[in-house]
């Protein structure tokens, strides 16, 4: 696989003496689903903020050989415009006109399973529900390379699981690649080829771990022997960084 996303010793400050990142050091291959997870406020989203533009004062090297969508945290959907409206949005604003876009989108609703929902507005939608529309207005940028900024922290137990397998599903079947953030050690396993561990700010990934599941996985592999194994030490790794 080639390498689609490389972070060359990277360091990003806002002030001089107080670093988010230092020598941050990591590559994302094509097809790749990698998981980076650490405490609140050790660097993850400023990755992600580098990544896209929005933050540009750093040193050392970045290189971006596709296009990156941006999914946040929160779903950003415009409560004014319907779900096919909402996921068209991603095509406006490449210039697609108005009409065209909304035909397209709803094509790509139908294959997320969304197509009875075009008409509502988020109001009338789940917060999972909600998610789905925003990775559809994502993935139609059309950009190989996608971001998830904890996609699923606001969700329920039960909602997260299930937003989890969909999205394991469509990774499956359109083969993006994806850089994931999560603090949810089991999110991680299940949905990742490697995990990038950072454990505190001013570092950059401290650990890098291989996930020992093969890509066709179910949830009950998260119960194999290996993957527990692994789940403890990636939880014990951060559980001795964070201070209560």
């Amino acid at each position: 696989m080639n390498e689609v996303l490389v972070f060359n010793r990277v360091s990003f400050s806002y002030e001089e003496d107080k670093l988010i990142l230092q020598d941050c050091s990591f590559t994302v291959k094509k097809g790749e689903f990698v998981s980076i997870i650490g405490p609140s406020g050790c660097g993850k989203s400023t990755i992600f903020r580098l990544l896209t533009g929005l933050e540009k004062q750093y040193r050392g090297a970045i290189q971006l050989m596709e296009k990156v969508g941006y999914m946040p945290q929160r779903d950003l959907l415009f409560p004014w415009r319907t779900v096919a409206e909402n996921a068209s949005l991603a095509l406006e604003c490449t210039g697609v006109k108005p009409k065209k876009a909304k035909e397209n989108a709803l094509r790509y609703l139908e294959l997320f399973g969304l197509a009875d929902y075009c008409n509502k507005y988020p109001k009338n939608l789940s917060g999972g529900m909600r998610q789905r529309v925003s990775f559809v207005r994502t993935f139609l940028t059309g950009a190989p390379v996608l971001l998830l900024d904890e996609p699923f922290s606001a969700l329920d137990a039960i909602t997260k699981i299930k937003m989890q397998e969909w999205l394991y599903t469509q990774c499956v079947n359109w083969k993006k690649t994806i850089l994931f953030i999560t603090h949810d050690v089991e999110e991680a396993l299940f949905l990742s080829d490697r995990i990038m561990v950072m454990t505190e700010r001013g570092t950059g990934i401290a650990h890098e771990f291989i996930v020992p599941l093969p890509r066709q996985r179910m949830r009950e592999d998260l119960q194999r022997t290996e993957v527990l194994r692994l789940k403890y030490e990636i939880l014990q790794m951060l559980y001795q960084r964070v201070a209560l």
